[in-house]
């Protein structure tokens, strides 16, 4: 969840690092914080707040050296203040580490090292790291980490430089990403490529039990046990410069904006010549052809998409399907087996759950398959296949773009599925397929609507609660609608299904109490329509997402926005955009730091 930097060069790095921290500052900003080598000794920096209060304060510090490390902090063990910020030093101030993960033990080990005599001074899991690499120094970093790294439990990346090992920069990954890069001038190491752009196109991914020891003449990668590996340096199929807001005033409407291209993309990459091709081996189609049931296993927006592709994947592959939240599956007795097909879903391919799922599912001989965003990121090459969706950068902590091209994914290989599976009619996955084909111009027509909806939505921007209903798929897509809203604007919003608003939560209900409702489904709509009726007897005020043929079956509404029709279970990818554009507004509206609200980091890495 946290970001962690570190340069080596022939030059003054401090810059570099604050550079570094901007781009990985979507991870996470309660606290920022520099350590430096400076004439023998550990010189370090930090501040609560984000990237820009350190900048100012390092106006009046001199940081000035050729090694050091960086880290933004999303807080888990330990209040977000500037005690607890890192770089955490250890006791002799010789060391100081940054470090992304969770120690699970870290209560255990902070026992074993107060009974040696070992004073700690913040809250953080993290200090035990720097203070075991202080008891385990023998004049080798190097030697220290491989000790230290035994006595952890839990996911951690993390990178540590010692006074008395100058020039030099170790680095441990177990569970966390971290990559390395050698460019002319230096070395550096972070937990994503974002970091290291600038610098290099080819990059070293360490891989789970790996370290990396890097100073301003190369980089060396060794296992937890001590032996050297050879690692070749892979090629980002990104732009990773190209990350301005390029006019818009905030990343999320520039990806709001982004969506009908990226779906686009994601298309064309596994459609060739109107075929849909992910290119797996026969042995992985064949296991595919004779799956039984289907699981998505996701987070958050990646989750909506999941729940969004469960009805679509039942009407086509007459097989059971179910999406679970990740969290719960890990810990759940979902019955899998070697003709359960496990499909994880993530933005990063590093959330945490996500991944533990994957890993259990693929222990139990599921067939596994990964749906991720990140090249190379830890999910991505958990699962036995994975299909990459063609988002490109996303730098809002909120998911717009992310969401849209997993659902756009998902209907790919929903459909790809039926047809080697043989048990639904051609000519209704022709038509499936044509829709697909035309829904980055239907979710163009949808974005097309900001200019209505940034003159609507600040309506809605100062409610304390609302309420988001929909039918079937609609519940879906009206789940990830009220989560944009309360990410974003700080708005209680509570998301149901529209035929349970009789059974409890209509004694919320209340004069003017908002309610968005999603109403795309022609087949449910006259359903939907009781539920607004029955809440509009209550004095509620609703806002309908629907279809020109739909509108007239609801005519209590008090706002309807018109989108495109297609058909029910595509509606999500069409809809979204639009709740998307309503939090922005209203978020815009209400002066709210849209990009990086507050307690939320755009990677989960931890439990």
């Amino acid at each position: 969840m946290c970001g962690i930097v570190g340069f080596a060069m022939n030059e003054n790095v401090s810059e570099h690092l604050i550079k570094g921290l901007e781009k990985l500052e979507y991870r996470g900003y309660d606290s920022a914080g520099i350590a430096v080598e400076i004439n023998g000794e550990i010189s370090a920096v930090k501040t609560a707040g984000r990237i820009s209060a350190l900048k100012e304060k390092l106006k009046y510090e001199n940081v000035s050296s050729p090694v050091g490390i960086a880290h933004t902090r999303w807080a888990t063990h330990g209040e977000a203040n500037e005690k607890n910020a890192h770089p955490i030093l250890s006791e002799n101030k010789k060391i100081a580490v940054v470090h992304n993960g969770i120690i699970e033990n870290a209560d255990e080990i902070k026992k074993e090292l107060i009974s040696m005599g070992v004073e700690f001074e913040t809250d953080t899991d993290t200090e035990v790291i720097s203070q075991l690499l202080m008891i385990n120094y023998d004049g080798s970093l190097l030697s220290a980490v491989i000790k230290t790294v035994k006595k952890l439990k839990g996911s951690f990346a993390f990178a540590a430089v010692c006074s008395d090992s100058p020039g030099e920069i170790a680095a441990a990954r177990y569970l966390s990403p971290l990559t390395a890069v050698k460019f002319n001038s230096g070395a550096g190491i972070a937990s994503d490529i974002s970091a290291l752009g600038e610098y290099s196109d080819e990059f070293i991914y360490l891989d789970d039990s790996e370290i990396a020891v890097i100073n301003r003449d190369e980089v060396k990668i060794y296992s937890f046990s001590g032996e050297e590996k050879e690692k070749t340096p892979q090629r980002a199929d990104a732009d990773l410069n190209s990350d301005g807001k390029d006019g818009y005033e905030h990343f999320m409407l520039k990806e709001i904006y982004e969506q009908p291209d990226a779906v686009k993309k994601t298309i064309d990459a596994y459609c060739k010549n109107g075929e849909i091709s992910f290119g797996f081996d026969e042995k992985f189609i064949e296991k595919l052809k004779n799956s039984d049931r289907v699981y998505f296993t996701a987070c958050g927006s990646a989750y909506h998409a999941g729940a969004a592709a469960e009805l679509f994947f039942e009407k086509i592959l007459k097989i059971p399907c179910r999406a679970v939240i990740a969290s719960e599956m890990r810990y759940s007795f979902t019955p899998l087996d070697k003709k359960t097909l496990v499909i994880a879903i993530s933005q990063s391919g590093e959330t945490a759950d996500t991944l533990a799922s994957l890993k259990n599912a693929k222990e139990s001989g599921c067939v596994t398959l990964s749906i991720v965003n990140v090249k190379d990121s830890y999910i991505a090459k958990t699962g036995e296949n994975v299909i990459y969706t063609r988002a490109g950068r996303e730098t809002a902590v909120a998911t717009t773009k992310g969401y849209t091209t997993q659902l756009t994914a998902l209907y790919m290989l929903g459909i790809y599925l039926a047809k080697i599976k043989k048990n639904t009619p051609d000519k209704e996955l022709d038509e499936y397929e044509n829709e697909l084909f035309s829904l980055a111009d239907m979710i163009k027509s949808t974005v097309s609507l900001s200019g209505y909806i940034s003159r609507r939505a600040p309506f809605t921007a100062f409610e304390k609660d609302v309420f988001f209903i929909g039918r079937g798929v609609d519940f879906t897509c009206a789940l990830e609608g009220s989560l944009k809203l309360k990410e974003i604007t700080y708005i209680h919003s509570e998301c149901l299904p529209a035929g349970e608003l009789k059974h409890g939560t209509i004694s919320l209900i209340e004069r003017g109490t908002k309610v968005f409702a999603v109403a795309m489904n022609k087949r449910l709509a006259d359903k939907t329509a009781n539920g607004i009726n029955e809440i509009k007897a209550r004095g509620a005020y609703v806002i309908c997402f629907t279809t020109e043929k739909l509108r007239d079956k609801f005519p209590l509404a008090d706002e309807v926005v018109i989108l495109e029709e297609t058909n029910e279970f595509f509606a999500p990818a069409v809809t979204a955009p639009a709740l998307q554009l309503w939090a922005y507004y209203s978020a815009r509206t209400k002066g709210c730091d849209i990009d990086k609200p507050k307690n939320l980091a755009k990677s989960v890495t931890v439990e």
